[in-house]
């Protein structure tokens, strides 16, 4: 009867959902910064952003020449 309770109050728990980018799906964890707004949505990059290609991997490689 016990396991009973304890299944349904798992099944019972809300889901958290992981956000990611509308534009390569990267999840939000994985943003090297804290990312671009535009019209309503947030994007990893200003590459996505602007539907330009994602340019995560060239900040993460070290290649954002921002110094």
């Amino acid at each position: 009867m016990n396991s009973k309770n304890a299944s349904s109050r798992a099944t019972a728990e809300p889901q958290k959902t992981v956000e990611t980018c509308p534009g390569c799906g990267m999840e939000r964890a994985d943003w090297p910064d804290k990312g671009h707004e535009r019209e309503g949505f947030r994007f990893c990059c200003q590459g996505c952003a602007e539907n330009s290609g994602c340019t995560c991997e060239e900040v993460s490689a070290g290649g954002s020449g921002l110094n």
